[in-house]
């Protein structure tokens, strides 16, 4: 990352967001070798981070679609460790976050209540403060990238390092909620099956 960028992601305004996600989407991205088109994923450990996770988020999704910082903030108090931005970079611009991987653990309570009652509509599910064990149920927070690097090497990687750390957790069970086909069929390469209205799910057979 630029020391430019990594300083205005520190003081971000909304305006100044919308202003870099518009520059970035209209921003053809990279061609050429493959090592021209690997991405970097980096932690979240400071506003900086969190900054990153924000503006890749807002070039992934319209609208409502798009997560609040105050929804972020609360999964990223609570397990930090669990997210990554990813970043590319453009020959022009240098590296700029173009997706971000994030998942944490939830109690079996907010499991059952999903199954039962399925997600709310602004898709808030209460994450908890703990490390992951192997009798844990997780959510997947979301895991996209721009729409310009859909169905290639960026996204192909995001999601090979994300079912790695999953596996890793090796969870009981697995909730997402999708707003888009393309994210209903990646919950559905990870397992998950569909309950309701956007909600996925799995759990381990008994």
């Amino acid at each position: 990352m630029d020391l430019r960028l990594q300083q205005l992601l520190e003081v971000a305004s909304p305006d100044w967001m919308e202003a870099r996600v518009q520059a970035l989407l209209r921003t053809p991205p990279p061609s050429g070798p493959a090592t021209s088109r690997t991405a970097v994923a980096v932690g979240c450990e400071s506003r900086r981070d969190e900054t990153a996770l924000l503006l890749a988020d807002w070039a992934c999704y319209e609208g409502t679609d798009r997560v609040t910082l105050a929804r972020l903030r609360v999964a990223l108090a609570a397990f930090p460790q669990g997210f990554r931005s990813w970043w590319l970079h453009y020959p022009e611009d240098g590296w700029q976050p173009v997706g971000y991987s994030g998942w944490h653990p939830i109690s079996e309570a907010t499991f059952r209540h999903l199954e039962s009652e399925g997600g709310s509509s602004d898709r808030t599910v209460a994450p908890l403060k703990e490390t992951p064990r192997a009798s844990s149920y997780l959510y997947l927070f979301n895991y996209s990238v721009i729409p310009a690097l859909r169905g290639g090497e960026v996204a192909r990687q995001l999601l090979s390092h994300l079912g790695k750390e999953i596996r890793s957790a090796a969870p009981r069970a697995l909730a997402a909620i999708t707003v888009s086909k393309d994210g209903a069929r990646v919950a559905q390469r990870f397992g998950l099956r569909p309950s309701k209205a956007g909600l996925y799910l799995w759990r381990e057979p008994s």
